[in-house]
């Protein structure tokens, strides 16, 4: 956020059901919302790309977001990128939960594969 914002970080636990780009079952949604600038749907389809950047030639290169990709795909998770140009982004890695399945039931329901915070 090169020109400072607010940042956001919340963890709830989610059911997702059957149908989406994610398994059936208990996760952990690590959201993490900012009010920057947003980025491009261009920006969006590559930012999981290794050494992909929207930064400017001489600003550096970035493995942060293809690093968090690998680590929520590891253990059968999965990462969302939502943005919106002037409005801000969300990342969120599904990570999935690890024994007490009725916990998550009862903490939160994201059928599809959303986490609201």
């Amino acid at each position: 956020m090169p020109n400072g914002g607010a940042l956001a970080i919340c963890a709830p636990n989610v059911h997702v059901g059957d149908g989406g780009d994610l398994a059936a079952g208990d996760y952990v949604a690590i959201a993490t919302r900012d009010n920057s600038g947003g980025m491009t749907q261009a920006v969006i389809k590559r930012a999981v790309d290794p050494f992909f950047t929207a930064k400017p030639i001489g600003q550096g290169t970035s493995l942060g977001l293809s690093i968090a990709f690998g680590h929520a795909k590891q253990p059968k998770g999965h990462l969302r990128v939502e943005s919106e140009e002037g409005r801000g982004a969300t990342i969120t890695p599904f990570l999935p939960r690890a024994g007490g399945a009725g916990r998550a039931a009862r903490a939160g329901r994201a059928h599809g594969a959303s986490a609201s915070c």
